[in-house]
């Protein structure tokens, strides 16, 4: 059965039919999370910390997290990063500075920045067109 919140993942470049379902069910009530980043945790696309005399030390991804929802998001980034020009342009900024699979990382992050808004908001995602190297996407409602 195929209810809104499905259709509306749809409309975020690089997820379709396989992960669309998947990100809803797994997600379930995008209400449990007060922002993206507590959604970042659940999903384990956020570093283990270490804190020790006053300076912070960052690790791998975190173990406990929804593996599911991390194989959609890392799975979804490597074809949104063909299929958008703002997920292209961030994975090419972040691959240049850190390299490759930071950067997959920090765009399966932006992905699920952008599901959370959109889940949120309840608006399909629609990308604009840059019109210069300052570039941000919109939501858009969906009508028209």
């Amino acid at each position: 059965k195929q209810d809104n919140n499905i259709k509306l993942l749809k409309t975020i470049p690089g997820i379709g039919e396989v992960f669309a379902p998947i990100i809803a069910l797994e997600i379930n009530d995008i209400n449990r999370f007060c922002d993206e980043k507590k959604l970042w945790s659940y999903v384990g696309l956020v570093p283990r910390t270490y804190a020790s005399g006053g300076r912070v030390y960052y690790g791998r991804l975190i173990k406990f997290c929804n593996k599911w929802l991390r194989w959609a998001f890392i799975e979804a980034a490597h074809s949104s990063i063909r299929s958008s020009v703002y997920f292209g342009r961030n994975y090419m900024r972040m691959k240049h500075q850190r390299g490759s699979a930071t950067a997959i990382i920090d765009t399966a992050r932006k992905l699920a920045k952008v599901v959370y808004y959109v889940l949120k908001e309840k608006l399909a995602y629609k990308e604009s067109q840059p019109t210069s190297k300052i570039f941000n996407p919109q939501l858009d409602s969906g009508q028209g």
